[in-house]
């Protein structure tokens, strides 16, 4: 089951990515997710090995130190002085240890929680291409609804045009992704195909979306995640519904 955390009020498309699956099934931001908690338990148990090490060798030095002192020809007010200070050692040694191992601990933790935030970072980068691209499908559906044929003839119904005026789509979709709207007028100046109100060929959605798209940095890299799949994870979603 998806994680709660994994959730855009107000979006469309967030139910449906936060129940994205890999191809062996899992859901691929409870994996990742669950990642992240791995890698951080794998060095906090790295952490406390060495933490465990170091105590483990001052107290050992400690010890062999001690024996030599006690077993020494040296007076008894000497050996006392050399305890001493080898106790003030140990206790140096093994404080230092607890605060680097607090440290690391608290390095481990900012750590994962950088992780995690950018996590949810990608994943509500997710959401908002998928949300922009039903925003633009919309807007196609717009565009496409002012072309006409030689005749004069739109694309479209009356109802289907009052639908989209309200931004309904929803009956559409397959349309919109199968609309090759091509035209052209020949060479005795005949029209054929579809046309913009400028004399123009109409456009298929992508096209229409690469020529009508700002070409601001946002823009840019969500038209690159568009070329690279998002565009089939799209279709797939509307396919089995946003909100499923």
């Amino acid at each position: 089951m998806a994680t709660t955390s994994f959730f855009v009020p107000g979006s469309q498309a967030s139910s449906y990515v936060s129940g994205q699956r890999d191809e062996q099934g899992a859901n691929v931001w409870d994996r990742a997710e669950g990642e992240i908690g791995m890698q951080k338990q794998l060095a906090l148990q790295s952490l406390g090995q060495q933490y465990d090490s170091t105590i483990n060798n001052a107290y050992s030095n400690y010890l062999v130190a001690r024996r030599g002192v006690q077993g020494s020809a040296m007076g008894q007010g000497y050996k006392e002085e050399y305890q001493r200070m080898m106790d003030e050692g140990l206790q140096m040694q093994t404080a230092q240890a607890s605060l680097n191992a607090q440290q690391g601990r608290m390095e481990i933790e900012q750590a994962a929680g950088d992780m995690q935030g950018q996590l949810q970072k990608a994943f509500q980068q997710e959401v908002g291409y998928m949300d922009q691209l039903g925003g633009a499908l919309v807007d196609y559906a717009r565009y496409l609804s002012g072309l006409r044929d030689n005749l004069g003839g739109g694309m479209f119904s009356s109802q289907e045009i009052a639908m989209m005026q309200r931004g309904n789509i929803d009956s559409l979709y397959q349309k919109l992704f199968d609309a090759k709207p091509y035209g052209s007028i020949t060479d005795d100046f005949k029209q054929e195909g579809w046309l913009d109100q400028n004399q123009q060929s109409g456009l298929d959605f992508l096209s229409w979306l690469r020529s009508s798209s700002n070409q601001t940095t946002m823009n840019s890299d969500w038209m690159k995640w568009i070329n690279a799949g998002g565009y089939v994870q799209f279709q797939t979603a509307i396919s089995k519904g946003l909100n499923r």
